[in-house]
């Protein structure tokens, strides 16, 4: 309840290039319904009431839509300057959604932050999935900062720059060596979750019903070129194994 009764919080509730004139985004946050339109100006952000609905102030930041639900936080872009720089050669309001998953699990949404936000679990949860190719030992929580924090996961020296991609066009041309090697865990908060590999990014979107229950949507934002025939087949494989990879770190 705090995250709407005085608390200053920003939440990311749509990728702009998903609400489109004919179909606005609905979903719910702490039991009250919120619905993104686009508008000639951008976008309207609304929080559906009985018999209507109010006007709810929103911003756009590196290509995510958030809203405040109290009224009263302080503009979100200029607290992400530095992920904005660090995002910037992404081009993330370019990107598209490829695919999207969607979970209802039986925990707090804080322990999903939490656990996002490390590697080490790879150890236990991910056995035979993403610790032989990115072992825990390799992973890294950077400084955080009063808006956001970081964290990456780095390959095994061992693991071939062709297997950390799937083969989609990558994000951004002039990758580093360690972009290139590496996926990056970005946490804005109280609750974006953000994991940027060199040819995709995976929006974990959070959506608390309870103190004991979280529906979480996993949404996957790639070049629009990578929604061509050609690349159907790995995004169907993609689909399928990063399932099996959210039901192990859920378990």
């Amino acid at each position: 309840a705090g995250a709407h009764r005085g608390n200053p919080a920003w939440m990311a509730v749509a990728h702009v290039s998903q609400p489109t004139a004919d179909t606005p985004i609905s979903i719910t946050l702490f039991g009250r319904s919120v619905r993104i339109d686009a508008a000639a100006e951008g976008f309207a952000a609304t929080v559906l009431q009985p018999g209507g609905g109010n006007p709810l102030r929103h911003e756009v930041v590196d290509g995510l839509i958030y809203v405040n639900l109290s009224g009263n936080a302080e503009p979100l872009a200029p607290q992400v300057v530095g992920l904005s720089e660090r995002l910037a050669k992404i081009r993330m309001d370019e990107l598209v959604s490829a695919m999207e998953l969607e979970y209802t699990v039986p925990f707090n949404w804080k322990i999903l932050v939490e656990t996002f936000m490390e590697c080490y679990h790879h150890i236990a949860a991910h056995t035979s999935t993403f610790e032989p190719s990115f072992p825990a030992r390799l992973s890294k929580i950077e400084v955080g900062y009063p808006a956001w924090t970081s964290g990456y996961s780095r390959a095994h020296n061992t693991v071939p720059d062709d297997q950390i991609t799937i083969g989609l066009p990558a994000l951004a041309n002039d990758l580093t060596e360690h972009e290139r090697r590496c996926f990056f865990l970005y946490l804005i908060y109280p609750n974006t979750l953000l994991a940027v590999w060199p040819d995709r990014i995976f929006w974990f979107r959070t959506q608390p019903d309870g103190p004991t229950s979280t529906r979480l949507q996993t949404i996957e934002l790639v070049r629009p070129e990578a929604l061509a025939p050609q690349y159907s087949e790995i995004l169907a494989k993609e689909k399928e194994f990063f399932d099996f990879f959210n039901r192990e770190g859920i378990a």
